[in-house]
């Protein structure tokens, strides 16, 4: 059905332990086309990224992705896209 709000788009890395380590918010489409306007059924194509902090941890991380409302009372769902492996420059 159609979104009734504007919807953001989050990106969020989470650690071994289920914990959150890096996520960064931001409207879908730069902000050109608000969840609002969206259309029942339509496919919205976006791309979004962010830089991963040089003090980020080694390790696995589990990249995903989340509608956050405007309220910020948390996501409608995260959707695992896959996992990202952090790698210390000597290694």
């Amino acid at each position: 059905e159609r979104p009734s709000v504007e919807y953001e788009v989050a990106l969020r890395l989470v650690d071994a332990s289920g914990a959150e380590a890096l996520r960064a918010d931001g409207p879908p489409v730069d902000g050109r086309y608000p969840t609002d306007r969206w259309e029942t059924g339509q496919v919205v194509r976006d791309v979004h990224s962010f830089w991963i902090d040089s003090d980020l941890p080694a390790g696995m991380y589990r990249l995903e992705a989340g509608l956050i409302a405007p309220d910020d009372a948390g996501p409608i769902a995260w959707l695992r896209l896959g996992d990202v492996e952090r790698r210390l420059n000597s290694e």
